[in-house]
C-alpha cells in the first residue's frame, strides 16, 4: 500500500513508478516506502517492486511481504 490508502491496487503500481521516474514531484511516505518495497524487500523502491505489484493484483502470485 505505497499510498496509504489501505488496499493494495494498480494506483499504488503506478505510484511507484512515478516516484521512480520523477521523486521530486511525486512523493511517498516513509511508510508508503516500506509498504512498496515488496520484491527484494530492505533493497528500496525499484521497478520490480511495481511488477510484483500489478503480479498480485493479477492474481499471477499469491501474497507480498508483509513490513
Amino acid at each position: 500500500d505505497a499510498n496509504g490508502n489501505g488496499s493494495v491496487d494498480i494506483a499504488d503500481a503506478v505510484l511507484i513508478k512515478c516516484y521512480i521516474l520523477n521523486p521530486s514531484k511525486y512523493s511517498i511516505s516513509s511508510q508508503g516506502r516500506a509498504n512498496a518495497d515488496v520484491q527484494g524487500n530492505g533493497n528500496g523502491i525499484n521497478f520490480q517492486d511495481a511488477l510484483a505489484i500489478q503480479k498480485f493484483i493479477l492474481g499471477d502470485i499469491k501474497s507480498l511481504p508483509v513490513n
